[in-house]
């Protein structure tokens, strides 16, 4: 497998905080993954991998973690390990081709477009009935591939996902306009969707695939963090009313969210330790930090690191 060129990237303190945020954790969590290979796939620019990537090579020094990174859109995902994380691509009609991935278990890092535009009312369960939405289909196709190869699998759902690095969402439009005086407008009404902080999401992969029970599905989401445009809006104007400068309008509609819970995720020891509030504050600060990040994973379309030093300065 090709290796990597020498290379920085640059993480604010913001998304190392959340890379270090599972080794903060239980001990048994950490020795889970001693001496183990982790294959990690995903689009070549998702911060979902960047930050993952980071979290698993922070544990070297403790627990001895081999990583290796494939680029999602090859014609097949390529790697070999006793575990593999693959993050849904954003384009939820992109097909993969697991053929070349061998790996002994696995988690797919979904979301809550698997319920397409469901009622956001109700907060869905693990194991809700989701219907055949692109994302779903993405879903079916992962497991069938882990079946037909003997491996282990498990799905983790999480919530929308905020934080430093994550451009897109409500809380990091707001945030932005906030940050800059904006005087932009936002849609107002009482349509609630599931958030859930990164480094809270990147503790949940790290505790799923560490103990998951295969053939599960899991979902990732704050249990206070199911709220509307109006308490992002809120908090931002408690805390920054001197530059906030945007509005919020209950004549301009807004695309459908799902709330969920995480009950199954929370059995095997998983808590969010980030509030909104809190999110919302760090959010705003790497946002007057940006940038966040800067440059690729890659030199080729896959490869390995040896140490987080070719990655993190």
């Amino acid at each position: 497998m090709a290796g990597f060129q020498q290379q920085k990237m640059e993480l604010n303190e913001y998304l190392s905080e959340c890379a270090a945020a599972p080794g903060k954790g239980k001990k048994r969590t950490l020795d889970s993954f001693r001496h183990k290979t982790v294959v990690l796939a995903a689009g070549e620019t998702d911060i979902r991998q960047t930050v993952l990537a980071a979290s698993f090579l922070y544990l070297n020094e403790y627990a001895d973690v081999g990583l290796t990174l494939t680029e999602m859109g090859l014609e097949s995902l390529c790697g070999e390990g006793d575990l593999a994380v693959i993050c849904c691509p954003e384009d939820d009609s992109c097909r993969i081709n697991y053929d070349r991935l061998q790996v002994k278990r696995a988690v797919f890092l979904s979301d809550t477009k698997v319920y397409g535009g469901r009622d956001n009312r109700w907060f869905y369960a693990e194991g809700e009935a989701t219907g055949d939405t692109l994302r779903r289909l993405q879903e079916k196709a992962f497991i069938r591939a882990m079946q037909k190869a003997g491996s282990e699998y498990l799905i983790l759902r999480s919530g929308e996902l905020y934080g430093p690095g994550i451009e897109e969402g409500f809380p990091a439009c707001m945030a932005e306009a906030a940050v800059h005086g904006v005087r932009k407008s936002f849609p107002l009404d009482g349509k609630k969707r599931s958030y859930l902080y990164l480094s809270d999401f990147i503790c949940a992969v790290h505790e799923a695939l560490a103990f998951g029970k295969t053939g599960t599905v899991y979902n990732a989401a704050d249990p206070a963090g199911a709220v509307s445009t109006a308490e992002i809006g809120r908090i931002l104007y408690e805390e920054y009313p001197e530059k906030c400068r945007f509005s919020l309008n209950p004549d301009e509609s807004i695309a459908e969210g799902v709330s969920i819970t995480a009950d199954e995720l929370c059995g095997l020891g998983w808590q969010p330790q980030v509030s909104l509030k809190k999110g919302i504050v760090l959010l705003y600060r790497s946002i007057e930090q940006a940038p966040v990040w800067k440059g690729s994973l890659y030199d080729t379309s896959y490869g390995k690191l040896e140490s987080a030093q070719q990655m993190l300065l």
